[in-house]
């Protein structure tokens, strides 16, 4: 007897996760397999139930993409988010290919790009890099690597900021007379003017200090001009005014180039994201730090780091 004739229209004779469950043997799924999508399955049904009162064929499609988008921005790696989806969406083809759900209900998964672009330099070349530039003794383009690669903000974040940007973490701007020694002991922290009119406060570790107010005091033509950072100039100011987008790309490939490592700000950006993950630090500091309006593109480093501890294992022989 086929599974079709357990059914008529609208009344149940099996239960569904149960006649799913062996829809699945049929399909020569494995056991593992198998288990994780009714254990996904049950979770639904354990939502609908607990949220809307409602059996998992009495769902619609509103529902089912509400909880897509609370599984998604649960903070799961996004290998873990898709499985629980195809779980989803695997059960409901049944439903549906079975006739005891009139239309077809799917959940989108999240879009992974290829890991690739997401690759982060690896230790030895952010030495490297860093060794190259600080030989270099050119503090303005020392201040911009330690910027991207502490911060993760991206190239048009960068050029945009001025020096007013600089403050206190207390809030307060920093006027007067600057005694950037001093300032080095303190908490300071960079305002950031993102995509779409988003606005984030990054503070600064004590290697971007360094950088950063160094870099400042040759943009006085004494140690005691005053500069002031409240003003609304420039931060990166080169022999032809403000620094735009390609001259910070030259100033990176010139370096990278000489220690023969392949390098953007992009990739920086992508090196402090996923060295943050592989701290443990939360997703979603992590998301704010970036400036990442969702979530699950900051999961994409979970992922990441989740094929590293794979290439791990694979190179293990005994």
């Amino acid at each position: 007897m086929t599974l079709t004739k357990h059914y008529q229209k609208g009344v149940v004779r099996m239960k569904d996760i149960e006649s799913f469950k062996q829809y699945l043997e049929g399909q020569g799924k494995s056991r593992n397999t198998i288990e994780c999508y009714c254990r996904d399955v049950k979770q639904l049904r354990g939502w609908a139930s607990n949220s809307l009162n409602s059996e998992l064929r009495g769902l619609a499609q509103i529902n089912l993409t509400y909880y897509g988008r609370k599984i998604k921005e649960s903070g799961q790696a996004p290998v873990t988010v898709n499985r629980k989806i195809a779980s989803i969406n695997s059960f409901y083809k049944y439903l549906f290919e079975m006739n005891i759900v009139e239309k077809l209900m799917l959940i989108k998964p999240i879009s992974i790009k290829k890991l690739a672009e997401f690759k982060a330099l690896e230790t030895k070349q952010i030495w490297k890099l860093r060794t190259e530039f600080h030989k270099g003794n050119n503090n303005m383009h020392i201040a911009i690597l330690e910027l991207l690669l502490n911060t993760g903000i991206r190239v048009s974040e960068l050029t945009g900021l001025l020096l007013s940007d600089i403050c206190l973490k207390s809030g307060y701007s920093i006027d007067g007379k600057v005694d950037f020694e001093a300032l080095k002991r303190k908490k300071i922290l960079i305002k950031v003017y993102g995509k779409g009119e988003t606005y984030r406060e990054i503070p600064l570790n004590m290697d971007t200090k360094e950088a950063l107010f160094e870099y400042l005091k040759v943009r006085m033509k004494t140690e005691n001009e005053l500069i002031s950072l409240a003003s609304k100039s420039p931060l990166l100011i080169g022999q032809r005014g403000a620094l735009k987008r390609n001259a910070i790309n030259l100033i990176l490939k010139k370096y990278a180039n000489r220690v023969n490592v392949v390098v953007s700000a992009h990739k920086l950006r992508h090196s402090l994201g996923y060295a943050l993950v592989k701290q443990g630090r939360p997703i979603t500091t992590i998301q704010q730090i970036l400036g990442h309006e969702r979530i699950t593109t900051t999961q994409i480093y979970m992922s990441t780091a989740t094929k590293d501890k794979e290439d791990a294992l694979e190179a293990v022989e005994w």
